[in-house]
């Protein structure tokens, strides 16, 4: 492109002139250029916004999935720790009404022998 620009200024540099229509032409194609250069530039800046605003979905998508996980395994946690209490409540409930058990049978049996 920018060699199909030079040729009419070499031309012109040559001592030939350039007819009105053909300057006409070369403000035309160089109007043209520069609003693709710039319809290009816009584009490539959408682009970079584009996978930025993408890199941060991802990244905020990653983020709630952890957090997620890490929600679980808390709620994981304190249900083993609430089911391993309850175990340890019903152990200490069978111990005492054992040693209860065993308080009623050894006052059962003392008061045989006092008789």
């Amino acid at each position: 492109m920018a060699d199909r620009l030079k040729a009419p200024f070499e031309v012109a540099q040559e001592g030939g002139e350039l007819s009105p229509e053909e300057l006409q032409q070369l403000k035309k194609r160089k109007k043209q250029r520069a609003a693709e250069k710039e319809s290009q530039g816009q584009a490539e800046e959408q682009q970079r916004a584009e996978e930025k605003a993408r890199r941060r979905a991802e990244r905020e998508q990653q983020r709630a999935a952890e957090e997620e996980a890490q929600q679980g395994e808390e709620q994981q946690r304190a249900t083993r720790k609430k089911r391993q209490a309850e175990k340890q409540r019903a152990a200490e409930e069978k111990q005492q009404s054992q040693a209860e058990e065993q308080q009623r049978a050894e006052e059962k049996a003392r008061r045989r022998a006092e008789r």
